[in-house]
């Protein structure tokens, strides 16, 4: 259950600039030595909102008896 209550990002790589820019630090740089990454709010709840999965789309397959087409599936419940 921890890692379902992670969040996205940590706040501690998250910090808000004086020109309004948000600055997120990478965990590690980049092959291009890029160590942060400044975006405006939008931007971010942008990037944030998009690895938000749709309503009612199943994250999690089953396959084999435990699928929903299973012939045998009353037998492991």
């Amino acid at each position: 259950m921890r890692y379902v209550l992670r969040p996205p990002i940590a706040q501690e790589r998250v910090e808000l600039q004086q020109d309004g820019l948000v600055r997120r630090s990478l965990e590690r740089a980049f092959a291009d030595r890029t160590v942060a990454v400044d975006m405006d709010p939008l931007s971010l709840l942008c990037r944030l909102a998009a690895s938000v999965p749709p309503p009612r789309f199943h994250t999690i397959k089953y396959a084999g008896v435990l699928a929903s087409a299973s012939r045998p599936r009353w037998r492991a419940s």
